[in-house]
């Protein structure tokens, strides 16, 4: 028998697709946790996913199984998802949500908060995305780790590379609660 077979064993020898190695039944395990930077660093306080990625690496806090994401995007989403490997995704984005330039909220977002939580606070370009990530997973069965939104309201999303000082205040509060959020 070719090692190919020892993998995948013999066709001729297969009387049910799940002898298959039994790939389609296998779930690896969720334990890592995601943290995934949105946002444009370019474009002012549309970079703070970044900057606060880049704290939180530095600070020495983070516990092992984290994995951290700049400039990800709705498609690394998708990925992280159907990976299956995270139990919990943390986005940290800028979001309007009509409240004060550095003020800051966490968002749950599943299937029955999405539309409402995304709409009511005007989300970034990303927001629709986000939606229609969750609806199909949702259509697909696909099992959805715990998933929540650090937004962080911004004042400009000009072409700097600066953030508002307003917004730049808000990077130690958040990524506190972010760490506070990650022990649980």
């Amino acid at each position: 028998m070719s090692d190919l077979h020892a993998c995948t064993g013999s066709p001729d020898t297969l009387d049910d697709p799940a002898d298959l190695g039994g790939y389609q039944n296998r779930t690896p395990p969720r334990d890592g946790k995601l943290i995934a930077a949105f946002g444009n660093s370019l474009r002012a306080d549309d970079g703070i996913g970044g900057n606060i990625l880049d704290r939180l690496e530095v600070c020495g806090e983070l516990p092992k199984n984290i994995q951290l994401q700049w400039n990800a995007s709705p498609a690394n989403i998708v990925d992280a998802i159907i990976s299956k490997k995270y139990k919990k995704i943390i986005i940290v984005d800028a979001v309007f949500f009509n409240q004060n330039p550095g003020d800051w909220e966490q968002f749950t977002l599943n299937v029955k908060t999405a539309p409402t939580i995304c709409r009511k606070t005007y989300f970034s370009i990303h927001s629709m995305d986000l939606i229609e990530i969750l609806e199909l997973c949702s259509a697909l069965n696909i099992e959805l780790p715990e998933i929540s939104i650090y937004g962080v309201q911004p004042k400009e999303v000009n072409f700097s590379k600066k953030l508002s000082v307003s917004v730049q205040k808000s990077i130690p509060d958040v990524c506190i609660a972010i760490l506070e959020d990650l022990r649980k």
